[in-house]
């Protein structure tokens, strides 16, 4: 019983937390962009393509256009525009990595309030991640993965803002073009 009190009142601290959060943003937009780093975020995500791989073409003897050369960026990636990736494959990552993709804003708060409880009761026999795409993007642009609840905070408001800026098709053809 002191076990289940614990964890309620941590619930609740976590709460009262991410709702402090999320109303500070509200409350204060310009000033949350600068301090979680919204701005760069989104800008790195439109510069996303930029940093990858180019290929240059030429016309070959019979007048053909033919790969001539590649000019690889900071990573050997070619960039796939959102209408050209299968969508079973989308359908796939969505159903694999965050299943309420289209219905949440950036944050599931159920799977994030459940691995968050599965850190002190087993509820999986797995430690189960609570980042949904849109953080997980972020988290592939920042670098950021310290699993520190400072982290996690900042990883939240980000998602959040980031889904008020960009569209789903936009988030998840930057998640799938930066995924290993």
């Amino acid at each position: 019983m002191e076990k289940f009190m614990k964890i309620t009142a941590i619930l609740l601290v976590m709460l009262i937390i991410a709702s402090s959060v999320t109303l500070g943003i509200e409350a204060s937009k310009e000033n949350a962009f600068d301090f979680f780093g919204y701005k760069d975020i989104v800008n790195n995500i439109k510069n996303l393509e930029i940093n990858m791989t180019s290929i240059v073409y030429a016309k070959n003897e019979d007048g053909e256009w033919e790969e001539y050369q590649r000019l690889h960026g900071e990573e050997n990636r070619i960039w796939v525009d959102y209408e050209k990736i299968p969508q079973t494959l989308i359908d796939a990552f969505i159903s694999i990595e965050d299943e309420r993709f289209y219905s949440h804003v950036g944050v599931d708060w159920k799977r994030t309030g459940s691995a968050f409880l599965n850190q002190f009761v087993k509820i999986y026999s797995s430690n189960q991640g609570g980042s949904t795409i849109t953080q997980q993007l972020i988290k592939n642009l920042t670098g950021d993965k310290k699993q520190t609840p400072k982290r996690k905070l900042r990883e939240i408001a980000r998602a959040i803002l980031i889904e008020k800026k960009l569209s789903k098709k936009q988030i998840l053809e930057s998640y799938l073009n930066t995924i290993s």
